[in-house]
């Protein structure tokens, strides 16, 4: 399992002892993608080092592409739930999937208030919470 950001952060500032110390040690040397967020945090808390946001021009720009792409494609939000669908059911069931989905509105503003809750109470406050983080990236956000 990974570390939690946290933690990792812990690790970077030197405030990890004993056996937490060498737990993340053996997680960091068998997995790239947490040495390379290690690597991210450490450069983050170097004094003087830009933070690693892209300006808000390049953040507002993409969100109205975004905006004008979901306005040209009606069936956008039908897809997207598709995607949503695909990332929950191994947790929830398909039919769950689907249930929890039917209540989402055609426009799907209300995707992840509807989604989250009912994971929560299936999984737990931080399960749920790395799982919509989850479903936001690979179906809503890269796809």
């Amino acid at each position: 399992m990974h570390p939690e950001p946290s933690r990792l952060t812990r690790f970077v500032d030197g405030e990890l002892t004993g056996r937490e110390l060498r737990n993340v040690q053996r997680h960091l040397s068998a997995c790239p993608e947490c040495r390379a967020e290690a690597e991210r945090i450490r450069l983050a808390l170097v004094p003087g080092n830009p933070p690693a946001v892209p300006p808000v021009e390049d953040l507002l720009t993409g969100m109205r592409q975004w905006r004008d792409r979901q306005t040209r494609d009606p069936f956008a939000n039908s897809r997207r739930k598709q995607r949503v669908a695909r990332e929950i059911a191994p947790f929830l069931g398909s039919a769950g999937a689907e249930e929890i989905l039917s209540r989402v509105r055609p426009e799907g503003d209300n995707l992840i208030p509807t989604v989250e809750p009912v994971l929560t109470s299936f999984l737990g406050r931080r399960a749920a919470e790395r799982l919509v983080n989850h479903v936001v990236d690979a179906a809503i956000v890269r796809a």
